[in-house]
């Protein structure tokens, strides 16, 4: 009995010290850096003429922002936020960056901003300036949100093991700057473009 005993002992002692070379040895999974769109016929959007894109990256996510002025003095930013892991750009509301800085975030009256289920809108107030902040969260499957619909879609990537990038889109534009109609009219035209470059 004690032979047999120390054979599972030897046996348990090479196991234990496979496991711990393998732990040191073995690589972490490689996780892709992102994609983001750089085609500048995508970014043209009548009346509205774009600046070049400035790129960021902090903690896994990619953050693309490029201008936006008109002849009339008008101005707007596009800010991209992408990653290929979901939670890096679910997690948050698009308020979240501005939330203790100085501002107060108020949903956007229907009044000002018809009502769109692709996209959410909000009114940024810092002192007596005030800006429209639209968004829209999407995926390789389109804009569709971050709540119980696109978590399902995660979930399911993951158990598939099927590569996504994952993004949020805002357009913020000074509500003395530009009027919320064309701020919108920006916004509806970027924020499916990017959908349909994301899906292919």
């Amino acid at each position: 009995m004690q032979g047999s005993a120390s054979r599972y002992l030897i046996l348990a002692g090479i196991l234990v010290a496979g496991a711990g070379l393998l732990a040191l040895l073995a690589k972490p999974p490689s996780v892709a850096a992102g994609r983001w769109p750089t085609e500048e016929n995508l970014f043209i959007v009548g009346g509205w003429r774009p600046g070049p894109a400035s790129l960021q990256r902090d903690h896994g996510v990619n953050f693309i922002s490029r201008g936006y002025s008109r002849a009339d003095g008008a101005e707007a930013l596009l800010m991209v936020s992408t990653s290929p892991v979901a939670k890096n750009i679910y997690r948050a509301g698009a308020d979240v960056p501005f939330l203790g800085s100085g501002y107060t975030v108020d949903p956007a009256p229907p009044s000002l901003v018809p009502g769109d289920p692709k996209r959410g809108a909000l009114i940024v107030r810092r002192g007596n300036a005030a800006s429209l902040l639209l968004y829209a969260y999407g995926e390789r499957r389109g804009l569709i949100g971050n709540g119980l619909t696109a978590w399902a879609f995660v979930t399911l990537d993951s158990v598939v093991g099927q590569p996504n990038d994952y993004f949020l889109a805002s357009v913020l534009a000074p509500l003395d700057s530009a009027s919320a109609s064309d701020t919108v009219a920006l916004a509806d035209a970027l924020f499916p473009r990017l959908a349909a470059w994301y899906a292919a």
